[in-house]
């Protein structure tokens, strides 16, 4: 289960970066799809337990996957390393 704070906090964010920053939609989709993975990872803990979360958030990129749509060639597969650099 997520976080709620957490889930709400993150919206907080992308909207301060649509808004006051005024990213474009593509980007601020961008941003979503890295944050979804920071949501999955620390489940239930608040933010400001992420140091105690284990395994730490770049070991458990190692074995995310893409969570795009089924019919879309890359689901499913693991993150490449640019993509969990840029997360």
């Amino acid at each position: 289960m997520i976080n709620r704070e957490n889930y709400l906090l993150v919206r907080e964010y992308l909207a301060y970066l649509e808004k006051v920053i005024q990213n474009d939609v593509g980007t601020l989709r961008m941003y979503w799809q890295g944050l979804k993975h920071l949501l999955q990872w620390s489940k239930d803990k608040p933010f400001s337990d992420a140091p105690k979360i284990l395994p730490s958030f770049p070991e458990y990129l190692l074995t995310a996957r893409n969570d795009r749509h089924e019919n879309d060639k890359d689901a499913g597969k693991q993150l490449s390393p640019k993509y969990m650099k840029k997360v």
